[in-house]
């Protein structure tokens, strides 16, 4: 009896410890998966280099800069007779 009795503790221990293994599998590939999307997140992207004109570029950068700060540099172009 005593033998059945282990032989059924072993068997109870063994599908507890695979279910526990599986869970563990479970989150070290979560855990993988979002150390992947956080390295690829921060890696810089590469460089894409192309020829372009520098008025574009400096026109969209003016662009950007709030209407105030436009206003001044327009305003201090007018004063000096030349871009600042």
């Amino acid at each position: 009896m005593q033998i059945l009795s282990a032989e059924a503790d072993t068997a109870d221990i063994s599908r507890k410890l695979e279910q526990y293994l599986g869970v563990a599998k479970g989150e070290i590939n979560r855990l993988d998966y979002i150390i992947t999307q956080f390295l690829q997140a921060i890696r810089p992207a590469p460089l894409q280099l192309k020829v372009t004109s520098l008025n574009a570029v400096v026109e969209k950068t003016l662009e950007l800069l709030p209407a105030r700060t436009r206003q001044s540099r327009s305003h201090r172009e007018d004063q000096a007779g030349a871009p600042v």
